[in-house]
């Protein structure tokens, strides 16, 4: 209602009873001697929402009583406007609704969704500065003081989006001079079933402002995926109506000084209105509330060639422009990039970023070993190889001048790359991962074969059955010294330059080294197997236990033992 005008404020506290079950009839007398009594000669309209959640006694006794104050107010001739709304699927259920069938008018058409979206952006919008103090809200890219960051799946990067406005906002404070230390940012994880107000509110009510004091903060909540009931009155009630109330009496105001971010992978829900079963989002505020996206890397990357998503918008979060500049991600790509194009692995700065975020992305996705990962699995990737590139980069053995053996360098560098895919890699395939996959599992019939539901959490890659051979995992490990290592679980073929597994022979990646035709050639392969005790094709496995510290030995030049 508020929404057909677009200069409208946005409805207040005392023009709303947004009904649940555990409203009771004292509170519902109240909301009526208001709406008929009070200031509605204003040009105010009160609204009982929900009025079909209602107990039924609740529901039978108000009732009686609005019949009883309508009266009380027609004889004062005391001109009111009320409004009850319920829903349609429920009206039958409904006492009241029943008993006013008789003022029933018809639905209201105000656009629609996208028409109530627009509407509460445009409200949510406020000044940058209050009193001459600057708003939490002028850290967002639109200037609205609530944000809800969504995605469709897990580790996208709506965390991030929640760092980098704490970040932005602290800077801001630190160029006020406001105390480092003085906390602005205030974040509340809800994961119970239901949403319980005044635990909430218990929460907030301890980070209550001095009164006159004005301090921007930024208050996060994150709703997890297992929250199914409450959201929508729960950000109803806090953000458009702006207050929450305790049962003791005690009330919190939303601050237009403040900046309000929703944390949120919506759940899903199939229409039942429809034949093809469209899927929308099971809690309507998250549709209709100020909102931005976080696309996955593979979706950023379709972006950034211009294949855009059919929901894509220009607010889509895509790939960072922080991280992709940040060492973790800069010094990975430069090797990998390098390698790729069979390049020098020269001139390595990770503090001077090359390429662009789509060349960069594109090189690690095809490394990363994971088709289409979340940030969180591509960022697993980069920072471990990273930190193995740090080592690489100390250690005597790869320096790009050691003639003696030629490309280990190149050799070392692909096994650390392999390392950081396995340690990437998820064990589990889980059907959470997104809500689309969520509700495929949740519309399973009972009688739904156990391959089906066993194929939901199959093992992506093996790690358990290493110690049975079923599934190779060859490393090099660089040791506490930062310059030598240890190699484990892999041979090389001397005429291929295969890197073969040391139990079943099969090969695990092919030319790994310049394949060695004669012994007289000049490769790696010759030089490793040159240095004193090194033997490249031996099976540790098959060697006596007494002649194990032999070898070890051999390798550091202690003498044999007797």
């Amino acid at each position: 209602m508020c929404s057909t005008k677009d200069n409208s404020p946005l409805p207040l506290s005392d023009e709303v009873l947004l009904c649940t079950p555990s409203t009771t009839l004292d509170m519902l007398e109240i909301f009526w001697r208001r709406s008929l009594f009070g200031d509605s000669h204003c040009g105010k309209i009160y609204c009982l929402v929900n009025a079909d959640l209602l107990d039924y006694e609740v529901s039978d006794k108000g009732e009686k009583l609005l019949e009883k104050h309508m009266k009380t107010a027609q004889n004062r001739e005391i001109q009111f406007k009320l409004v009850v709304v319920c829903s349609r699927e429920n009206e039958y259920k409904s006492r009241m609704v029943a008993a006013l069938d008789k003022y029933r008018r018809p639905q209201m058409s105000f656009g629609g969704e996208k028409h109530v979206k627009t509407y509460l952006a445009k409200r949510f919008i406020v000044d940058k500065s209050i009193s001459g103090v600057e708003t939490a809200s002028s850290v967002d890219f639109n200037g609205s003081s609530v944000r809800v960051v969504k995605s469709w799946r897990a580790g996208v990067g709506k965390s991030l989006f929640k760092r980098n406005m704490v970040t932005a906002l602290k800077e801001k404070q630190q160029n006020r001079g406001v105390d480092e230390e003085k906390p602005v940012v205030v974040s509340i994880p809800l994961y119970d079933r239901t949403i319980v107000v005044d635990e909430v509110l218990e929460v907030l009510l301890e980070h209550t402002n001095i009164p006159h004091v004005k301090e921007p903060r930024i208050f996060h909540f994150d709703i997890s995926h297992e929250v199914q009931e409450g959201v929508d009155a729960f950000l109803f009630q806090l953000l458009v109506l702006g207050c929450l109330s305790h049962t003791s009496g005690n009330v919190w105001q939303r601050s237009d000084m403040d900046y309000y971010i929703i944390e949120s992978m919506p759940l899903l829900a199939r229409e039942s209105d429809t034949q093809v079963g469209k899927l929308k989002c099971m809690h309507h505020c998250l549709d209709i509330l100020p909102d931005v996206l976080c696309r996955s890397p593979k979706e950023s990357l379709d972006i950034f060639a211009e294949n855009l998503p059919v929901d894509f918008s220009d607010t889509d979060l895509i790939f960072d422009e922080t991280e992709y500049a940040s060492e973790i991600f800069q010094r990975p790509y430069q090797y990998l990039s390098r390698l790729d194009g069979n390049e020098a692995l020269t001139g390595i700065d990770p503090d001077q970023p090359e390429g662009d975020r789509q060349n960069c992305l594109q090189t690690l996705l095809r490394h990363c070993g994971v088709t289409d990962p979340s940030w969180s699995e591509l960022y697993h990737f980069v920072s471990f190889l990273n930190r193995q590139l740090q080592d690489f980069e100390t250690s005597s053995f790869c320096i790009l001048e050691l003639k003696d053996l030629p490309g280990f360098p190149s050799f070392v560098l692909k096994f650390l790359i392999q390392m950081s895919r396995d340690f990437a890699t998820r064990s589990l395939q889980m059907s959470e991962e997104s809500p689309n996959d969520m509700l495929k599992r949740q519309l399973l019939d009972d009688e739904e074969d156990e391959e089906d539901i066993e194929e939901m959490y199959e093992m992506r890659r093996k790690w358990e059955s290493r110690h049975v051979y079923f599934c190779p995992h060859p490393y090099l490990f660089f040791n506490p010294d930062h310059h030598t290592m240890t190699f484990l679980g892999f041979n090389i073929q001397k005429a291929t330059g295969n890197l073969v597994d040391d139990q079943t022979g099969e090969s695990l990646e092919d030319q790994i080294m310049e394949p060695t035709l004669h012994d007289n050639q000049q490769t790696l392969y010759h030089g490793l197997n040159s240095q004193p005790g090194i033997s490249l094709s031996e099976n540790f496995d098959n060697l006596e236990r007494c002649d194990i510290p032999v070898i070890i030995m051999e390798k550091q030049d202690v003498e044999k033992p007797d």
